[in-house]
């Protein structure tokens, strides 16, 4: 039963990837839900975000699929976004994936909101929402 669940969140997670590429995605996020070990049929009210009300998304709900508010990316979440001018300020962007604060090259307009003047403003937002977990052997 495992093994089917876990195939279903595998499925579920490249269905989402690729909604973003389709022109009726939903915003947002998917919230993370455990697996559910059940003995009895999971349910699936939803197989796409366009059988949910727009505020909704059709998500894996720890065992079957079904209309869910997405989760909000907190700014320190976004990909550094350099944006399309030309004047290449360095700048600060937190990458969840590194766990860091690092430098980008800011074009000056547009972008997003992970963008810091300096590191300390950056660990200062961020750090906060990623803490970092010190491990003694």
């Amino acid at each position: 039963m495992l093994r089917g669940t876990m195939a279903e969140v595998s499925l579920s997670q490249d269905i989402e990837r690729g909604r973003g590429q389709l022109g009726w995605a939903h915003p947002g996020t998917c919230p993370k839900m455990p697996v559910l070990q059940t003995f009895v049929p999971c349910n699936h009210t939803c197989t796409d975000d366009r059988q949910c009300p727009p505020e909704e998304k059709c998500c894996y709900d720890g065992c079957g699929r079904s209309c869910l508010p997405p989760v909000r990316r907190s700014r320190c979440q976004l990909p550094a976004e350099p944006g399309p001018c030309q004047v290449l300020q360095p700048r600060y962007f937190y990458s969840p994936n590194h766990g860091r604060c690092q430098v980008f090259f800011y074009g000056g307009c547009q972008g997003n909101a992970n963008n810091f003047r300096s590191r300390s403003e950056c660990h200062r937002v961020c750090i906060k929402d990623f803490p970092q977990f010190a491990i003694f052997i």
